[in-house]
């Protein structure tokens, strides 16, 4: 299944929470409340591990592959699998642009690495699934228009709170990861058993 571009709204209104950090689809989301009444199927069993699956899908903004093969990675380690899920994909360079602010959601820091502006360690890498090890430093590079470009998402995002496991220098564009995510850490409100039961079926 291809990486959804459509209407974002619509997605939060049917998985019942904003998937999205762009304030137009937050004003949208807000201004049109899911309209209740008339008649309503019971959602299967199946129905609620598809729509927390879904969660994950839309709030990161991965693809149902890239999913599926975190899912996998998680499932080789120790431990509770679906915290190890939420790490694994907390962790994806993306999110991470995204949460410094450098980006204004998950789609613009996913261009903003796929366009060479963004560097690990000092070195260029333009692959938005990387997964951050501790110690990594995510930076934009030394070029005028991508320092402009983050600078203005930064701007624009405001008072967006920082997850605690990274520390952002604002004026060095640079965002350093000091421990890897852990459950507390991820905002989106994702039953992760049920992600477990829909993949393991």
């Amino acid at each position: 299944m291809a990486r959804y571009k459509g209407p974002m709204a619509k997605v939060c209104r049917r998985l019942g929470f904003l998937a999205s950090r762009s304030a137009g689809v937050a004003k949208a989301y807000a201004k049109r409340e899911t309209i209740q009444g008339g008649f309503r199927r019971k959602t299967s069993e199946y129905g609620v591990r598809l729509i927390e699956k879904q969660k994950l899908r839309y709030f990161y903004g991965c693809s149902e592959k890239q999913l599926k093969r975190v899912y996998k990675d998680a499932s080789r380690m120790g431990g509770n699998v679906g915290i190890n899920l939420l790490s694994l994909i907390e962790r994806r360079l993306d999110n991470v642009v995204c949460n410094a602010r450098f980006g204004r959601t998950v789609a613009d820091a996913r261009q903003l690495i796929a366009h060479g502006h963004v560097i690990v360690n000092g070195k260029k890498l333009d692959i938005p699934s990387y997964r951050v090890q501790e110690g990594d430093v995510v930076g934009i590079c030394k070029k005028k228009k991508s320092r402009e470009r983050a600078t203005n998402a930064i701007a624009s995002v405001g008072d967006y709170e920082i997850p605690e496991w990274i520390a952002v220098d604002d004026e060095a564009l640079t965002a350093k990861v000091t421990r890897l995510p852990v459950r507390e850490d991820v905002t989106c409100p994702v039953d992760e058993q049920k992600v477990i039961e829909f993949y393991s079926k």
